[in-house]
């Protein structure tokens, strides 16, 4: 077992490797937020009304979106390097203040789902490390709180198996990020992953990462989930084949 969780590591550097499905050449593939959980509705056909203010993590801060614009239109980007806006307000420690830029093509009801969607993917990311950092923890309902099937499950799963053969995660991973689409009840970010401050060591404090590279592209998907607390999830990790560079 810890020969493969090695192998894993090796290939991959992050902890988010675990998570993530392979994709050769359509990233923008998503799962079906029915099928992700019992207990999720499916992204309902209808837009709703404006999401409740993301719960942050157990700092206990809440970070808001900014406020969108009132036409209903929805926009999606494929470059990196298109025209942006601002980035939603950023709030509390360095994962609430990760960078998330907005291309300014995106308005209207996809901006307002933009807004809602990155505190969460940002929450996500905290507790991806601190879940790795700190594996025999309990953490399946903190990280429910902000991710959904299939991810939930297979970041849990590694989580347990670290605890299991005691590994952990040391230092944290950065991220500069960009939506590259969204519409009123999905949102897709495209981040720059920097795992050059991650390792990861064995029990007796070893590193078992091994050389691989440091900084690279990741997607993100997040879908609206309308029961009754109206929340968004980051559902779906998606890692370019081969490894894109950043």
């Amino acid at each position: 077992m810890k020969r493969q969780i090695a192998a894993l590591l090796t290939a991959t550097v992050l902890p988010l490797a675990a998570c993530t499905a392979t994709s050769a050449g359509n990233s923008d593939t998503t799962p079906d937020p029915a099928a992700s959980s019992p207990t999720m509705a499916a992204p309902s056909s209808i837009a709703p009304t404006a999401p409740d203010p993301v719960r942050s993590s157990p700092s206990g801060t809440v970070a808001t979106s900014t406020p969108a614009n009132s036409a209903t239109s929805s926009s999606t980007t494929g470059a990196t390097n298109s025209s942006t806006s601002a980035a939603t307000t950023a709030t509390g420690d360095a994962y609430g203040a990760i960078p998330v830029a907005i291309p300014d093509t995106i308005t209207g009801a996809a901006l307002n789902a933009a807004n809602a969607a990155i505190p969460v993917w940002r929450n996500a990311m905290r507790l991806y490390d601190e879940s790795m950092q700190n594996p025999e923890d309990k953490w399946e309902t903190k990280i429910r709180q902000f991710v959904g099937d299939p991810a939930a499950i297979t970041q849990l799963s590694l989580v347990a198996a670290f605890a299991k053969d005691g590994m952990h995660q040391v230092g944290n991973t950065t991220y500069t990020a960009e939506v590259v689409k969204a519409a009123a009840h999905n949102v897709q970010i495209r981040a720059c992953v920097d795992a050059s401050r991650v390792d990861v060591v064995n029990a007796d404090g070893t590193s078992i990462t091994g050389g691989s590279a440091k900084r690279f592209l990741w997607e993100f998907n997040l879908d609206f989930y309308p029961d009754e607390v109206h929340h968004w999830l980051l559902n779906l990790v998606t890692k370019p084949n081969p490894t894109k560079p950043c």
